[in-house]
């Protein structure tokens, strides 16, 4: 496992790289144009222009993550170099392991950049949070830690969820089909008909709690009930995605 992850963070390193670079042209071109502004908007425009980044940085790594992710599986399974991958000692639970870990540290490492980032440019702004949502954030408690880690947890698992969406896409086009013209669109059609299911599941799961004729702290109860049943089923969804892609993997595909 241990050099699968050397080699996935090796052949990825580049991509660190520019990503690196994007993020300080980004951060550089924002201080440019706030330090250029006139004094009595700043305090205004700094949170606005912190906004925008944090907006074009979550956009950006949802769009670098979803291409990266299956992009070097995709070059692991279709092209020639890749398929030696399958071809050594190592089972499809480290290979597909190895990938999901790599996105998850990708995920962690982007979330504590994004935080720090809105903060530092709120610190660099002199940014006013207050005036320009009309909120007294002062006067919040901030949100419980178990909130704040339910929705890092939420977050990764529907980003690994994600993931394993389209590895089973591709091992199951490997698995049933061989050199077949349009592989690309017929794997982003099963990708895609595989979302619009977990979608539906995930729907039946959040409908079949009814709010109906209950009081405020009934509702309560019922929603933190939820939020449990809600957990289990899509860790429940996630692990069947990764031991289904794995099955797949060590038994069926057609290298």
């Amino acid at each position: 496992m241990n050099k699968l992850l050397k080699y996935e963070f090796i052949r990825k390193k580049m991509t660190y790289f520019f990503g690196l670079a994007i993020l300080v042209a980004i951060e550089a071109i924002m201080l440019i144009k706030y330090y250029r502004l006139d004094e009595t908007l700043k305090s205004f425009k700094g949170v606005e222009y912190s906004l925008i980044v944090q907006g074009v940085l979550a956009v950006g790594f949802l769009i670098a993550y979803i291409v990266g992710s299956i992009q070097f599986l995709w070059k692991d399974m279709f092209h020639k170099e890749g398929v030696m991958l399958f071809l050594t000692p190592q089972n499809g639970h480290k290979i597909i392991g190895s990938k999901l870990i790599m996105s998850i540290f990708e995920a962690v490492v982007f979330i504590g950049l994004w935080v720090g980032i809105f903060k530092l440019n709120l610190a660099l702004t002199h940014s006013n949070m207050s005036a320009f949502f009309n909120v007294d954030f002062q006067s919040l408690n901030g949100l419980n830690p178990i909130e704040v880690i339910k929705i890092i947890f939420n977050t990764l698992l529907a980003l690994l969820q994600l993931s394993l969406i389209f590895y089973l896409a591709m091992a199951l086009f490997k698995s049933v089909f061989t050199n077949m013209r349009f592989k690309g669109l017929i794997v982003l059609g099963m990708g895609v008909f595989f979302m619009f299911l977990v979608v539906q599941l995930d729907n039946l799961v959040s409908n079949s709690i009814s709010f109906d004729r209950v009081s405020t702290t009934a509702q309560l109860a019922v929603s933190s009930g939820y939020d449990i049943k809600s957990m289990i089923f899509n860790i429940v969804l996630t692990a069947a995605l990764y031991f289904g892609t794995v099955f797949l993997v060590d038994k069926k595909i057609n290298l």
